[in-house]
């Protein structure tokens, strides 16, 4: 059995004797979260709450860099 969802989303394949290996696209929602971090820099500097949302953007190229590791593990 082959479930097969849209770029950017995970996927599940089984095999013939019932195991399942999770892929997908988490290399893509990794990259996709770098401009959102940028963006969110920008505006944190227009409205001078750079340190509150600098932290989230921190966050989220980490996020980005977990997603990127766990990508690499599924292979």
């Amino acid at each position: 059995m082959r479930i097969t969802q849209q770029p950017g989303w995970l996927s599940r394949e089984s095999s013939a004797d019932g195991s399942g290996v999770v892929t997908g696209d988490l290399e893509l929602v990794a990259d996709d979260l770098g401009p959102v971090t940028d963006d969110l820099e920008l505006v944190a500097d227009d409205l001078g709450l750079m340190d509150d949302l600098g932290l989230v953007a921190d966050d989220l190229r980490l996020v980005a860099d977990d997603l990127g590791l766990i990508a690499d593990d599924l292979g």
